[in-house]
């Protein structure tokens, strides 16, 4: 089995969509988390992290970075309604 290169931000951001698939979300997100450390420009990996967050009910986690997946591209829909849902079940979607 090959190594995963510490510093290989498309690794980690693949290995944590393939963790998400399995529903294996602690071991997506933390994935997910490095891809998004070593490249804090990709839309793939916030958008991803954002979602695996939501998975878990962790809304407050999940909304920067699905805000920051909107930003880096906001003609992707399922940022914004993933964004959206995050939102809806946290008190900063409700203006508290």
């Amino acid at each position: 089995m090959t190594k995963l290169q510490p510093d290989d931000a498309s690794a980690h951001a693949n290995l944590g969509a393939i963790y998400g698939r399995q529903k294996k979300w602690n071991e997506a997100i933390t994935e997910l988390g490095r891809a998004v450390s070593l490249q804090p420009d990709d839309y793939e990996a916030h958008a991803s992290l954002g979602a695996a967050l939501r998975q878990i009910g962790d809304y407050p986690r999940a909304i920067p970075h699905l805000r920051k997946a909107t930003e880096l591209k906001p003609q992707e829909p399922l940022a914004w309604s993933n964004l959206g849902v995050a939102l809806s079940r946290t008190d900063v979607g409700k203006g508290r």
